[in-house]
């Protein structure tokens, strides 16, 4: 009762590619070949470390700090940023962020 049909009549199936003097042919990317997309998995677990966010771009996680410190941070320009403790660049926008720890 059942029965195979090609879907893609343009892609060839692995045994329809051959090998000779051990050298592999190699399969012609064209516009009708499928390609697959790995997607991540949510994973509903609790975040172990604050997550520290850009003042500039609002990235959620400019760097992790634990759960008890508590940080200041500054844009290049803003006042206190000579006198931060660490220099971090944001990874979205680019920008040189200066973060103080507080305690």
């Amino acid at each position: 009762m059942g029965f195979a049909v090609n879907f893609y009549p343009n892609v060839r199936k692995l045994a329809d590619i051959s090998t000779t003097n051990n050298s592999k042919e190699v399969m012609p990317l064209n516009s009708e070949t499928l390609t697959t997309v790995k997607h991540k998995r949510a994973q509903n677990r609790p975040h172990l470390h604050h997550r520290l966010p850009c003042p500039a771009c609002h990235f959620e996680r400019l760097i992790d700090t634990g759960q008890h410190t508590k940080s200041q941070t500054f844009t290049a320009g803003e006042p206190g940023y000579n006198d931060a403790d660490y220099y971090q660049k944001c990874f979205c926008c680019k920008a040189e962020i200066g973060i103080r720890k507080i305690e």
